[in-house]
């Protein structure tokens, strides 16, 4: 059998669990912002929310509280005249950016 004891060496007791973020945040990089655009998250379960995306391609605050990872990322709105949308993946909160992958 193997025992431990509760606490630490100096007595305290400390908390050492990690905080999951639970918004995603990051940019729409696509070489110049994406006009009228919204990111939109997918959870594993199918459930979608979205926030729109700033004039300068950052969007923030894309709350995943009560969703289940992993997450797909789409961030749709128009560029140079023409309409679309481009995908991400991420797997928990903190930082979700959109880009173009590369060929």
């Amino acid at each position: 059998m193997l025992f431990g004891c509760g606490g630490s060496l100096d007595g305290h007791n400390y908390d050492l669990t990690v905080a999951t973020p639970s918004s995603l945040s990051g940019t729409v990089a696509l070489g110049a912002p994406l006009l009228d655009a919204t990111v939109s998250v997918k959870d594993a379960n199918g459930v979608v929310v979205g926030v729109p995306v700033e004039r300068d391609g950052s969007y923030r605050g894309l709350s995943l509280l009560g969703l289940a990872a992993p997450f797909s990322l789409q961030a749709c709105g128009s560029l140079d005249g023409r309409h679309g949308c481009h995908d991400g993946v991420v797997d928990a909160g903190g930082t979700g950016n959109v880009r173009p992958l590369a060929r």
